[in-house]
This record gives structure tokens, C-alpha cells and sequence, in this order.
């Protein structure tokens, strides 16, 4: 554990919004789909992380911001009893309030009560510090996150949220002498520890943003927790974790090979994912699978998360910290996710580049689910990448050729529906001949094969990584569609 590092802290405080006592979206460039990621928006879970940074580092001024933070933060908590609503936090002011029937993820998000929560159990670690009305209302507020959190019950398979909430029942309910609560919390901390136990690997698994969200969890465990169970299987936990993503875990490529059951990007290098601030923390600047911060970083609010992680520390084994730094030389993986419904990640890991399936039996996952991936070098410090972007579900194994593919374009369900499959790539040279059976891509020669042979075409737009692929109109699409990769990278 230590202070939260001063580049970092510097970074953030250029975010801060000394009227509103709030931090802003860390970018001059906004997300389009997310009207609380863009330019000048004020966020409030961020603004939580930032004043626990500031405790934790406790120099001149920090405990009188970390209090306008803190107090600004639970100016934007719902407080209305009996609905689902109930005690989680607005995402950001301009947020309107939720109406008389909110929409999960839409009007409201509840994971707020979880990322809020938390960060203000950890603030009351310096209480000491923190007038001592706002101390009372940090209580009151936290009391309303757990009676919504109870009331939410929220499943176990949904890793990262659990593992925050267990945290939260087990140390809310030490707190205000809440024995039910904390019971509550130590049921849901076994159900999700042993649920890893059984196949060695969470639902979620392989993904580098919510990787990130399930170290914080495991890290509150193993330090925070009141449960002396919850501490042990936390620690359990968090080195069983750190095994398994080092396994998939490319040092060279500064990257984590797919699949990816939940991905927002595809290099580390280039956005910000949960996963890179551990692994930055555990290793030399020059190893940190992070981009700079700067003003127009990709999902660059996950570098609010820093202050967590050094309150906590970032403690993978040593070991596996070498396999952090340094490539540990060619290897494959096979790991099963899920015994029933059976879900399986394979995935070949070589000196310059590295591809990952995952075989579901043809159910769909996520919207953010990426069942077959590549990373390769694509000149020196940059990695290029390729993923498998299709409206219907795919499975996909990696073998020592590189993926066989199936994309089940022809289930009922599907019959009434254009249905597009693309293979989304970075960087494709322009001229590169879509119907040819090799592309010949920056440090990577790809050969590409079909079954029925598909009328591949390509479609490049402005600022976007550029796809190759086809649609089928409505009705169209074959029983499926078998694609076949063969990797052929340069020699080491």
C-alpha cells in the first residue's frame, strides 16, 4: 500500500471543478453513445475515487477538497424508499432524476450504490480527518446503499458488482452493528469464491475493464473486510485470479490475449481498462499496459480508479509479477468459464502474436462479448489487432493455425433479421483485396477462407477501425457461416 502517485494525482486535479466540488469527464473527446462521457460533464462515482486519493496522500488543502467532494457526491443520491431506484447515485448532475418507472441502465445505474459505496467505506478509513457531520451523513447515505443493494440481491455470476456488494454488507454491517447485513455479505462472498473455485475462472471472465473492478473487489476483501473468512478467501481469490490473467497475459504485447467475455477495446496501450492501472502498479512505467494520460484517452475515467488501488495495493505473486514484465515464451491455454451452460477460452500465445476463441454452443453472451480475437506486433511498440464483430453468436477455438470460426447465422430467432458479420481490423493497408485468400497486414500475413464463400467487402469510416465483411438481408444468411484465420507471423 501506499500514497496514490503524483503524476497521477496532478492529472486529476486538472479535472476538478473548484464551483461544483466535482471532477469532469477526463477528456476533450467524448464517448457517442454515453451522454455522461463527454467534454465538461461533472462525474460523481470518479469524484468519490479522486477524494479517497486525496485522504490517503492528506497534504495541504487535500482533506478540505476530499471533504467538498465527498459532500457533492451525496448531494446526487437518490433517496426514495421502495424503488429500485433506491439509493444508488446519479451518474453525473445533468442526469435527470429517474421517473416513476425507471429503466435499468438507461434512467438509472446501479452499480453506483456498489462503486460509491465502497469508495466511501474507504474514505471513512480517515475519518479522523472529515468534519464530523459529514461523517454522519457519509453514514446515512451509505444506509441507504445497502437497503437498496438488499433489496437489488444482486446474483453472484455478476462478478464484479458481487464482489463489491459483499464488501459492502460485510463492512456496513460491522459498522452499524447490522448482523443480518453482515450475513447477507458472507453468504454472497462464498457463493461468488466458490462459484470461481469450481472451474477456476469468474463468468466474466478474460475481460481487462471489469478484471480490474474484481482485484479491487478481492484487494477489499483481503485488506478492509471485517469477515475474517471474507479476508482469507479474498486473498485466496485475488492470487487465483492474478494465476489464470497471467496465463493470457502478453508482457511483448502489453496486452491480454482474448477471448474477452466484456471488452470496450482492444489495445491497453490505446484506452484505459481497470486491468492496466493493477498491472501498472506492479511493474515499471515502461511495462504498464496503460496509454499517458493526456486529454483525448479512450475510456480515460478508469484512471480514477488509481487512489483504490495504492489505498489497497496491487500484490500479484512474484511469479507472476516476472510474467507481468517479461514474455514467458510460447505457450497455449484451454480454461473452461462455465461447466453448464459449458463456455471455453483457448488461446495461443506466440513471441509476436497471440489469438484467443471461445466455444459457447451457440448461445449469446453480452453485447460486448469478443469470441474470437488476434494481437500481433505491428511495428515496434505498436500492436495491431483483430476482432470478430457479428449480430449473431459465435464460437471460435484457437488452434496452433490460428481460429476456426462458427457464426450460427441461421437460428430461428434470427430468420427476420439483417444480419452482419465483419471482422474488425487495425491497421488494414489500404488496397488490401478483400476477396484474396492472404492479406498482407503490417508484421502479419493473415489467410482468410470461407464456408459458403462470402462476397467480402470492405468499409472504412472517419476515426473508426476499418471492417471487412458482408450483411445478409433479412432471411438471406446460411444454417451458418464457418470462417478459418491462419496466422502467420514473421520468425522471432
Amino acid at each position: 500500500m501506499s500514497a496514490p502517485d503524483d503524476r497521477t494525482m496532478a492529472w486529476m486535479a486538472g479535472w476538478w471543478d473548484d464551483d461544483a466540488s466535482l471532477v469532469t469527464y477526463p477528456s476533450s473527446e467524448g464517448s457517442p453513445h454515453n451522454p455522461y462521457q463527454r467534454p465538461g460533464v461533472h462525474l460523481v462515482r470518479e469524484s468519490a475515487f479522486y477524494a479517497v486519493g486525496l485522504l490517503e496522500r492528506d497534504r495541504s488543502g487535500d482533506r478540505e477538497r476530499a471533504a467538498r467532494a465527498i459532500g457533492a457526491v451525496l448531494a446526487q443520491q437518490i433517496d426514495r424508499p421502495g424503488s429500485v431506484v433506491h439509493g444508488t447515485w446519479r451518474r453525473a448532475p445533468v442526469e435527470p432524476l429517474p421517473g416513476q418507472k425507471p429503466r435499468e441502465w438507461i434512467d438509472y445505474d446501479p452499480n453506483w450504490r456498489e462503486f460509491v459505496g465502497t469508495a466511501l467505506a474507504l474514505a471513512l478509513f480517515h475519518e479522523e480527518k472529515l468534519p464530523g457531520e459529514l461523517v454522519s451523513d457519509v453514514d446515512a447515505a451509505l444506509r441507504k446503499a445497502v437497503e437498496g443493494a438488499l433489496a437489488r440481491d444482486v446474483a453472484p455470476d455478476y462478478t464484479n458488482i458481487a464482489l463489491l456488494c459483499a464488501f459492502l454488507l460485510d463492512w456496513t454491517g460491522e459498522r452499524f452493528a447490522e448482523d443480518a447485513w453482515r450475513e447477507r455479505g458472507r453468504r454472497l462472498g462464498d457463493a461468488v469464491a466458490d462459484a470461481y473455485d469450481a472451474v477456476g475462472a469468474f463468468p466474466e471472465h478474460n475481460s481487462p475493464t471489469y478484471y480490474g473492478v474484481d482485484l479491487y473487489g478481492a484487494a477489499l476483501w483481503r485488506e478492509r473486510a471485517p469477515s475474517a473468512r471474507l479476508r482469507a478467501r479474498g486473498a485466496a481469490l485475488e492470487e487465483a485470479l492474478w494465476r489464470d490473467l497471467a496465463r493470457f497475459y502478453h508482457a511483448g504485447l502489453r496486452n491480454l490475449c482474448g477471448p474477452y467475455t466484456r471488452a470496450y477495446g482492444m489495445d491497453m496501450t490505446r484506452y484505459v481498462a481497470g486491468l492496466g492501472t493493477w498491472i501498472a502498479a506492479a511493474v515499471a512505467p515502461e511495462n504498464a499496459p496503460t496509454p499517458e494520460p493526456g486529454d483525448a484517452v479512450e475510456h480515460a475515467h478508469d484512471f480514477f480508479a488509481a487512489p483504490l488501488v495504492a489505498a489497497l495495493g496491487s500484490r500479484p505473486p512474484d511469479d507472476v509479477r516476472a510474467d507481468l514484465t517479461r514474455f514467458g515464451g510460447p505457450h497455449s491455454v484451454e480454461q473452461i468459464i462455465r461447466a453448464r451452460p459449458r463456455r471455453v477460452a483457448t488461446a495461443r500465445l506466440r513471441e509476436s502474436a497471440m489469438w484467443g476463441g471461445e466455444d459457447s454452443g451457440g448461445r449469446p453472451i453480452h453485447w460486448q462479448h469478443h469470441p474470437a480475437t488476434l494481437h500481433w506486433r505491428s511495428a515496434p511498440l505498436q500492436v495491431g489487432w483483430l476482432r470478430l464483430v457479428c449480430n449473431a453468436p459465435a464460437d471460435a477455438r484457437a488452434d496452433d493455425e490460428g481460429l476456426a470460426i462458427t457464426v450460427h447465422t441461421g437460428l430461428d430467432w434470427l430468420r427476420d433479421a439483417e444480419i452482419s458479420l465483419w471482422l474488425e481490423i487495425e491497421p488494414l493497408p489500404a488496397g488490401t483485396e478483400p476477396a484474396a485468400p492472404v492479406w498482407n497486414l503490417p508484421g502479419l500475413r493473415l489467410g482468410v477462407s470461407s464456408d459458403p464463400n462470402l462476397a467480402w467487402r470492405m468499409r472504412a469510416e472517419p476515426g473508426a477501425p476499418t471492417r471487412v465483411g458482408t450483411v445478409f438481408a433479412a432471411g438471406a444468411a446460411p444454417e451458418r457461416v464457418v470462417l478459418r484465420l491462419r496466422v502467420d507471423p514473421p520468425a522471432a
